[in-house]
Parts: C-alpha cells; sequence; structure tokens
C-alpha cells in the first residue's frame, strides 16, 4: 500500500514502529482475551449440547447437537490461535531487542 498524500512517495511500512515493550503487552493482551474467552464458550457450547439432549427426540436437537460440537472444535481452535498469536508477537519482541543490542553493541566506541 502506498501513502501518496505525503511529500514524496512513501509505503505505510516507512511509518510503522512499534516498540518491544508494545509487542509484548499485546501478547499479554491476546493471552489475557483468550484466558477470557475460554470458559464462557465452553460453557455456552456445554448448554447448546444439553439443550440437544433435552430435545433429542426433535429433529432439531440432533441439529443442535452437531451445531454445538461444531461450534465446540472451532471456538478452541480460535482460542488456540489467539495464544498462539500472543507467542508470536512475543517471539517479534525479543528478535527486535535482540536486534537493538546487536546494532547497538556494532556501534561502540564510535562517539
Amino acid at each position: 500500500m502506498r501513502d501518496t498524500s505525503a511529500k514524496g512517495t512513501r509505503t505505510v511500512g516507512d511509518k510503522l514502529n512499534i516498540s518491544a515493550h508494545e509487542l509484548n503487552a499485546s501478547g499479554g493482551a491476546a493471552d489475557t482475551i483468550a484466558g477470557d474467552l475460554a470458559d464462557p464458550l465452553k460453557q455456552a457450547v456445554s448448554d447448546a449440547e444439553d439443550a440437544g439432549s433435552a430435545l433429542r427426540h426433535w429433529e432439531v436437537g440432533t441439529e443442535l447437537t452437531a451445531v454445538a460440537e461444531r461450534w465446540g472444535v472451532a471456538l478452541e481452535k480460535l482460542c488456540d490461535r489467539i495464544r498462539d498469536h500472543a507467542d508470536g508477537l512475543r517471539l517479534v519482541a525479543r528478535g527486535h531487542a535482540i536486534n537493538e543490542q546487536d546494532v547497538s553493541s556494532k556501534f561502540k566506541g564510535w562517539a
């Protein structure tokens, strides 16, 4: 994506600057979100399964149970992906910090 509104032509990436601290904080926030979602999502799936069981003699009961099972798998994967993204954000933050230290060490003694 190009930003042509400013003088010259620059890419959006030219303006992107995210600190290691912000990346770590975002990773923590993602972990918190995944943790906060886990129990309510499990409860929602369990409630849907219970409703499906209660209505098992009706066609809708079987369908509701099947939907609950599919949603249970999908929502569990969602929480896992959020946790994976949290790990990825922290990994990028560590890499950022290592790069900062490496660059800093290369310029020591230049002043």
